[in-house]
Formats: C-alpha cells, structure tokens, sequence
C-alpha cells in the first residue's frame, strides 16, 4: 500500500500548542485519500520527545481506536484523538509526534505522520500558587533574621544605643498627709473629735 494520503490537525481546546499536565487534548485528524483505492482510518497514536534530543522518547500515549473509518478516493474524513498528558510532567518544550495508522483491504497497514512539531507543556493555572507563597514567606523569615542580627550587632559594638528612660520627678508642696483622709474611717483627728 502507498500512502496517497493527505493530512491535517487542530487542537480546539490548545491553538497554540500549550497544554497543561493532567488535562485532556483532543486532537481532532483531518485525512484526505488521494489514492484510487478506499483506505480505512485504523488507530492514532502519539509520542512525546525532548525537544533537543528527538530519538529519545519520554512518554508513549495511549492509541486511539478510529474503527476502521473508510476514506473512499478522493474522500475526507476527521477523527478524534484524546491525548493525556501526565500530571507530573515538568513545564518546558516537548516535540509532539502524532501519527495515524492506515489500512487498505488487504489489511496491509501504513502509518501517516500527522504532527511533528514542538509543545510547551505549562503549569496550571491556580488561584493561589501555594509554592510561590511558601517560598516569599521563607524570604522574609530569612530578610527578617537577617535585620535582627544586624541590629543586634550594631548594639553589642555600640553603633546604636539604647536609650535610657528618663524619669520626670515633678516638685509639688509638702502636703498634709491627714488631708486627703478626712472624713474617711482612717482619719484620726476627726474620729477624736466624733468619740
């Protein structure tokens, strides 16, 4: 079997080929046979490289089923094919390989590239980056420490001194200490006066 085949792709939910890990791509294949046999669109499947070292493959995607769609010559057809990305894989660039299998009614197989280009694979969006956040909180632990021994070194060499509290002594005129009991249990003088 030749492969008289034309194809296409387009990512609805990711046009700029960022996708984020854990969250389903679907890839929606455009065939076209240009061929003068009938061709029945078998399987898809996808591998994920590194983008500077193409040979070596990170991640094997699970194939797709297209159930033997038939492309009669000069026919089109699109299939789909979900493509999941692991939760844990890093944000960086990638290449995509996402190929199409093929097959006439001699069951001979052929396998069609469809996309082979580079990815950005990015982290989700979040409404609190709690890593972020952790990592400001040790850098103000960190600032903080750091201006306390600094002012604590500061006093031990004398650079800054600790101010002394001054106490206000304030003159008032003698007073009659029996004054301010009067008319009270405790006034002596006026208890004489009342026995």
């Amino acid at each position: 079997m030749r492969a008289e085949v034309e194809s296409t792709y387009w990512f609805p939910d990711n046009p700029t080929l960022e996708f984020t890990p854990g969250k389903p791509a679907p890839c929606i294949i455009g065939l076209r046979n240009t061929g003068p046999d009938a061709i029945n669109a078998s399987v898809g499947n996808a591998h994920l490289a590194f983008a500077h070292e193409p040979s070596t493959i990170l991640y094997n995607f699970t194939m797709g089923f297209f159930f033997n769609k038939v492309i009669p010559p000069g026919g089109e057809t699109t299939v789909e094919y979900d493509i999941f990305f692991p939760h844990k894989l890093p944000p960086r660039e990638f290449l995509l390989t996402v190929n199409a299998v093929l097959n006439d009614n001699d069951k001979e197989a052929v396998s069609v590239l469809v996309l082979n280009e580079n990815i950005n694979v990015v982290e989700p969006n979040k409404l609190i980056d709690f890593e972020l956040l952790s990592l400001y909180l040790i850098l103000a632990g960190i600032l903080g420490f750091a201006a306390w021994s600094a002012y604590e070194f500061a006093m031990n060499k004398g650079w800054i001194k600790k101010s002394k509290k001054k106490v206000v002594v304030t003159k008032s005129k003698p007073s009659d200490k029996a004054e301010w009991l009067k008319g009270t249990y405790a006034d002596v003088k006026g208890a004489k006066k009342q026995g």
